[in-house]
């Protein structure tokens, strides 16, 4: 009898990857939560406990501003009494007023909050991160590490150590680009961008902002360019205008969304600017050597603060060998963002140039845009990594198929794990280096109590900026205090008078009979009329109902006022910024329009047969 032929081996097919498992969100998500609490350690088990830095104790104040106004008293936080002797509070650039993430503050107390403010940037900046690599054809572990390399960078770092927690909003980033640039061909991915850009300017973005619109304008002649110079079928001449049409859309949907904050802030902006002159200069091996060396000391922009590692670094190198388009963009992007961070040093001039703009014009610390460049080169280095994994995947495939052939059996599972693991190494060994050193010099900063919450009844004091996070804790109002606008304080503002409230002129007494940040309630009793002074600043936004809001008289310059009638009268002095109701109208308004947009855009997609489906 015959033997029978030789079955034919099986086709050799690529081994599986790290990507099908990432692919899954919830496996994803998961992953994101574990390595932010990895990352951020003691911080997150000790939300107690901040930073040394003069901006954990000027952030914390003013987060435990709008915590206090939203949630003890039923107001938006339109006022802040508790620093300099009251200011605006919603119409301060650096306040996280309406920051959506203030939500965290109604399940849990505030510090508490906070710390998981943090973990919730940190995740949702590795998602993102994650997408914006997928979108330029990176994958498995590439991804991974790109994601981590960025939101694990030197720069994020540092935010630990000043306090300058709005920095956290780069975390963001990623999503506003992807957006960008998806929004070229489908422009509902601009709601994107647009929410994104919204959340880091509420967020108390002040100098986020700016800086990634920056970057948005480049990206955007980059890819006018490409498409004017370079067409393909993904980005035609005859579309050169697409871009602009993103970028303008973004521009108002972010307006639009962000009118409640943007006048505000615009018009005390106008009133009292924050200007910066002095000139910026970095050279290219400090800017270097801020993103790829290791981090040496803890000074504010020295060598490796902006760490995103030296794998990273040679990856990135290692796949523009690779000549493929996506990475060239990617090139493009971080030659821009390097020079941006160079200041007037750059060889492009773009940091004169881009301070030719207005709004733009008085951005400082060139150093920042190290940020962007770190992202770009984290994505390009992902890309170097997904090659070698794929490479890897049909190399062993290739043996196990020759294996098969010669009748040696080894186990599918075998090849499997030992792909994966070599492609794991590589990983960690490109990447793994940059979280890690950022990561230790994090459990290496000093930390002070933020103080227990002891509120009693509102008085002003002396106080001072060093502790700003004390203050409205304990409803205290701090004369002495630190912002870079600004704000107009009066001369005659005192600390620990007997009372907050007094008749400058005219006989009679004044009771307080309620008080809140942006309403106070008094009870007058004057024989002949007078003006009551309330020991507080004065500002446009007070508004006085059973009576008027008047000067202080002499040598009370500056303070709050208010003439009452003869008689007895029920004075409430409000604050309220004007127009703060047809704002959040329209405000609200367009983020409805935008959920039923994206609704729309994401319904399904039904086949159409004849009216039906058939098998």
């Amino acid at each position: 009898m015959a033997g029978s032929e030789p079955s034919a081996p099986p086709p050799v097919a690529p081994l599986p990857t790290i990507d099908a498992a990432l692919g899954r969100t919830p496996i994803r998500l998961a992953l994101w939560i574990l390595l932010a609490i990895w990352f951020m350690g003691t911080w997150l088990s000790e939300p107690y406990l901040i930073g040394r830095g003069q901006d954990w104790a000027y952030f914390v104040h003013h987060t435990t501003v709008a915590t206090r106004s939203w949630l003890e008293y039923g107001q938006m936080p339109m006022w802040n009494p508790w620093y300099c002797g009251g200011i605006p509070a919603l119409a301060n650039i650096q306040t996280d007023a309406l920051s959506p993430d203030l939500l965290l503050t109604l399940l849990f107390d505030q510090p508490v909050a906070s710390a998981l403010r943090i973990l919730l940037f940190i995740v949702l900046g590795l998602e993102g991160t994650w997408h914006f690599a997928r979108h330029h054809g990176v994958r498995g572990f590439g991804a991974l590490v790109a994601a981590a390399a960025f939101v694990f960078s030197g720069r994020f770092m540092m935010v630990f150590w000043d306090g300058h927690l709005p920095f956290l909003g780069f975390a963001l980033m990623p999503w506003v680009l992807l957006g960008l640039e998806r929004a070229y061909e489908r422009l509902s991915w601009g709601l994107v961008s647009a929410l994104g850009l919204t959340w880091i300017f509420f967020y108390g973005g002040a100098v986020a902002t700016p800086l990634i619109v920056t970057m948005m304008g480049f990206i955007v002649v980059r890819d006018v360019f490409e498409r004017l110079v370079w067409p393909s079928a993904l980005a035609p001449r005859r579309l050169w205008y697409r871009p602009l049409v993103a970028l303008g859309f973004i521009g108002v949907m972010t307006v639009l969304l962000s009118l409640p904050r943007l006048v505000p802030v615009f018009g005390t902006l106008i009133d009292y600017p924050r200007t910066w002159r002095e000139p910026e200069s970095l050279s290219l091996w400090h800017v270097g050597g801020m993103l790829f060396r290791p981090p040496r000391s803890w000074s504010y922009f020295d060598i490796g603060t902006s760490y995103v590692g030296i794998g990273v670094g040679i990856a990135f190198l290692s796949a523009l060998l690779l000549r493929e388009r996506a990475l060239m963009k990617l090139l493009v992007a971080a030659v821009v963002s390097f020079d941006l961070a160079m200041g007037e040093a750059g060889p492009l001039h773009l940091w004169k140039l881009m301070h030719a703009f207005p709004v733009v014009e008085d951005v400082r610390a060139a150093f920042r845009f190290t940020f962007m460049t770190a992202l770009f080169v984290a994505i390009g280095a992902g890309r170097a990594l997904w090659w070698l994994e794929t490479w890897i995947a049909a190399r062993g495939a290739r043996w196990w198929q020759a294996r098969h052939e010669r009748g040696r059996v080894v186990p599918r599972g075998v090849v499997v794990a030992a792909a994966l693991g070599a492609s794991a190494a590589a990983a960690l060994l490109v990447g793994g280096h940059g979280p890690l050193a950022t990561r230790s010099r994090i459990a290496e900063i000093p930390r002070l109590e933020i103080g227990r919450a002891a509120p009693g009844d509102f008085h002003q004091a002396r106080g001072t900026r060093w502790i700003a996070q004390v203050w409205p804790r304990v409803n205290v109002g701090s004369i002495a205090c630190f912002e870079e606008q600004h704000f107009p304080q009066s001369a005659a503002l005192r600390g620990d008078r007997k009372k907050e409230e007094w008749l400058a002129e005219g006989r009679g007494k004044v009771a307080r009979m309620g008080w809140s940040p942006n309403e106070i309630d008094l009870e007058v009793e004057t024989e002949a009329g007078g003006v009551v002074v309330v020991n507080q600043n004065t500002a446009r936004g007070w508004r006085a109902e059973g009576g008027q809001i008047t000067e202080a008289p002499a040598g009370l310059e500056g303070l709050l006022a208010a003439r009452v009638p003869a008689g007895r009268t029920m004075l409430r002095l409000t604050y309220e910024e004007p127009g703060i109701v047809p704002l959040l109208a329209v405000s609200w308004a367009t983020l409805l329009a935008m959920a039923g947009w994206a609704l729309w855009a994401l319904r399904p997609q039904r086949r159409r047969h004849g009216g039906a489906d058939h098998d």
